[in-house]
């Protein structure tokens, strides 16, 4: 299919692992999306075929949040680099048009700086078209 964005709020990668790669075999998706993925830093998992890109929150010795971007690894993609205190994880494919995929969590106990929002927003290539 590979014209398909998964985005789920996992409430934990590993205890859904199974479930992911199910979503994997069922719907061959560009990209799956996810949010609270509660991994550590040492957490190391792969999926056939795809690459992970990943933003890991531990605190108080526990992961929680997180967000990772789980990509086809047949297209071309590349990380971008993001300068934010926010949860978020951003990655920039090609197909016959780039695009820009950014996976961002937002705890409900976050006092949100609009303009945290705003920054990371600005970080993200756009394209300009040009008439």
């Amino acid at each position: 299919m590979l014209n398909s964005i998964i985005q789920w709020n996992c409430r934990g990668l590993k205890p859904n692992f199974n479930e992911v790669q199910l979503l994997i075999q069922k719907h061959n998706p560009l990209a799956i999306c996810l949010q609270e993925t509660f991994l550590r830093n040492s957490d190391t998992l792969s999926f056939r075929h795809f690459v992970g890109y990943h933003h890991h929150s531990v605190g108080d010795g526990r992961a929680h949040g997180g967000v990772s971007i789980i990509l086809n690894g047949d297209i071309p993609q590349s990380q971008i680099t993001l300068n934010t205190p926010l949860q978020a994880v951003a990655v920039r494919v090609t197909l016959h048009i780039p695009i820009t995929l950014c996976s961002v969590y937002l705890p409900p106990s976050l006092h949100l700086n609009p303009r945290d929002l705003d920054d990371l927003i600005a970080q993200l290539p756009v394209i300009i078209c040009v008439y």
